[in-house]
């Protein structure tokens, strides 16, 4: 295994890690929407305020 700095002008490695993503999201969390494969990219692409959007509210009362 080998860790890595995204190189975020490269699509094909932020599309990978999209669909890796995609696919971890949907087994840990079934019944949750899931984010497309643009909004991760666009979340990185973007910075730390794309990904909250990205993450559903788990406040509790």
């Amino acid at each position: 295994m080998e860790i890595k700095l995204l190189d975020l002008d490269d699509d094909a490695e932020l599309g990978g890690y999209a669909d890796v993503r995609i696919a971890a999201q949907a087994v840990d969390r079934p019944g949750e929407p899931v984010p497309s494969q643009g909004q991760i990219i666009g979340s990185l692409r973007e910075g730390q305020s794309g990904l909250q959007r990205l993450r559903p509210s788990r406040r509790t009362a």
